[in-house]
């Protein structure tokens, strides 16, 4: 999300948990936007996985530009 400014907040956060995370795991996070209303609000979908692949965070960030 480096492309989200002071111009932006987070409005909703939801995500699903599908795994553990230990000490020493390696975890790799990104995302996608999916979705961009008009330069007014995106939804990006997100993850987390380990090194092996596996998914252990999945989810949805809506931001909104503040007005």
């Amino acid at each position: 999300m480096a492309w989200i400014s002071p111009h932006w907040r987070v409005a909703r956060v939801r995500v699903r948990f599908q795994g553990n995370v230990v000490a020493g795991d390696v975890v790799e996070v990104g995302g996608t936007v999916v979705d961009s209303e008009g330069g007014s609000r995106a939804r990006i979908e997100v993850w987390a996985r380990l090194l092996s692949g596996r998914t252990v965070l999945d989810g949805e960030i809506a931001v909104v530009r503040n007005v």
